[in-house]
């Protein structure tokens, strides 16, 4: 609100105080709750070519429920509960996703393979996993574009061995401390186990016998469950200690919290604080929905067929977009702090937004035009803004050159574009006042000229 008129009207929404650590803690360990059923809704979703379901119960669900799951994920799980959609006795005739069911995907929402990232960074599995991505390759439109088959086990050497390719979550600065050394309590992990269990269950039944899919998947599931049921073994062997920082979950922290509490007793205002952090996670959600429309809507302009330009652009902003979440997950692991992020986000915004316009000038769009000066003074901004981006460290220096060498092309087209403008005929009149012009110009100065 701007005005005092609009704050009165919205005073109900207004936070009465930042949350503390705590409120955060408690907030961020329900929505874990939440990503855990949001795991195995993805799964069966794929599995079963895009059949609509609850994610919190996983039942059949109506179209306009499923819209809501998925345009409002920072809603909280009350807010989204199938009874606010379907009647108690009501039967949910089971239907597909448009997007499965129409065929805007080329075969189907079903994979194609499965696939296990860990397994794909060890030793043992590495090299399989790799056959099967490029198997899959091989078998579908981009065969006569894959590597003989005797060169991919070198490939996976070089790519994960010797770390020749580019960084993966592993290399992320601190992985080991920040991602790795973080718990969970008994409550949190029962609750992945359970949802393992469904899965395992579901996919290894009669109903999926021969699927090669479903045999994989349940393999790679019953490996993390052992996995988990290890740390479950050291949680009670006490081999592993819970911190506050930890993920503890709602009984823990509630326990916690009659011992040492820091935080607020007011019913009313712990609905306030999440409604803070709703409010904050729907800003980001829209803010990334934004940034994908307006990549779509690049390439929908550019077009994909018969633009030779189309792959350098589409280069271009998935480079400026991977360098948007490289931003973000620096912030959201505490390397950068909310205001020097929101500063960079705007830098990649800006660049982002020339480009297009740039673009749109080359192409002789109508709609957004800006002047030749403008236009160029643009770009020069824009490299100075890579540079900046690359001297804070948000980019290397491989992305860096990258981005500059797209926009001298950029001012290159364009420049190439100006001058290969035809000027029209001048008027008899102007060809007189040029000729004119040109003979003073061509004329001795006298003393009286010169004075």
């Amino acid at each position: 609100a701007t005005k005092w008129e609009e704050a009165t009207v919205h005073r109900d929404s207004i936070y009465l105080g930042d949350p503390n650590v705590t409120e955060f803690l408690e907030w961020r360990d329900s929505r874990v709750l939440d990503e855990i059923a949001w795991y195995g809704w993805y799964i069966d979703y794929w599995m079963e070519g895009g059949l609509m379901r609850d994610i919190f119960t996983h039942q059949i669900t109506t179209k306009e429920h499923f819209d809501d799951l998925l345009l409002k994920p920072f809603y909280n799980r009350k807010d989204l509960a199938i009874e606010n959609y379907v009647d108690e006795n009501t039967v949910v005739v089971p239907d597909y996703d448009p997007h499965c069911a129409n065929g805007e995907i080329s075969g189907g929402c079903v994979p194609v393979s499965v696939i296990s990232a860990d397994r794909l960074r060890q030793v043992q599995g590495g090299p399989r996993e790799t056959d099967k991505i490029a198997s899959v390759l091989m078998n579908g439109n981009t065969g006569n574009m894959v590597i003989a088959s005797e060169a991919w086990r070198c490939i996976w050497r070089e790519l994960i061995q010797m770390k020749k390719g580019p960084r993966i979550m592993t290399d992320r600065p601190g992985y080991a401390r920040k991602y790795v050394e973080y718990n969970f309590s008994m409550e949190m992990i029962l609750e992945m186990m359970n949802e393992l269990d469904r899965l395992i269950d579901k996919y290894s039944g009669e109903d999926w016998d021969g699927n090669q899919n479903a045999e994989e998947l349940v393999g790679i599931l019953s490996e993390h469950r052992g996995d988990l049921q290890k740390e479950l073994d050291e949680i009670n062997r006490g081999q592993r200690k819970l911190k506050d920082q930890d993920f503890i979950g709602p009984y823990e922290r509630s326990r916690r919290r009659g011992l040492n509490f820091q935080g607020i007793d007011d019913p009313s205002q712990r609905e306030a604080h999440s409604r803070y952090f709703m409010a904050l996670e729907q800003k980001r959600f829209e803010d990334r929905r934004r940034e994908l429309e307006f990549a779509a809507s690049v390439v929908e302009k550019r077009g994909i067929s018969g633009n030779a330009g189309y792959d350098l652009d589409a280069d271009f902003f998935r480079k400026l977009s991977d360098t948007l979440s490289k931003i973000r997950m620096a912030e959201t692991a505490k390397e950068m702090d909310r205001e020097t992020a929101s500063v960079l986000v705007d830098r990649i915004r800006t660049i982002a937004r020339v480009a297009t316009v740039g673009m749109k000038e080359l192409e002789e769009d109508p709609e957004e035009k800006m002047t030749d000066a403008e236009f160029f003074q643009g770009l020069s901004n824009t490299l100075t803004e890579i540079r900046s981006l690359q001297e804070a460290g948000s980019i290397d220096e491989e992305t860096a050159a990258s981005l500059v060498e797209r926009v001298r092309m950029m001012a290159a087209e364009a420049m190439e574009a100006l001058n290969s403008e035809q000027e029209e005929p001048p008027t008899p009149i102007e060809q007189k006042r040029r000729r004119g012009v040109a003979n003073r110009r061509g004329r001795p100065k006298t003393a009286t000229q010169g004075q």
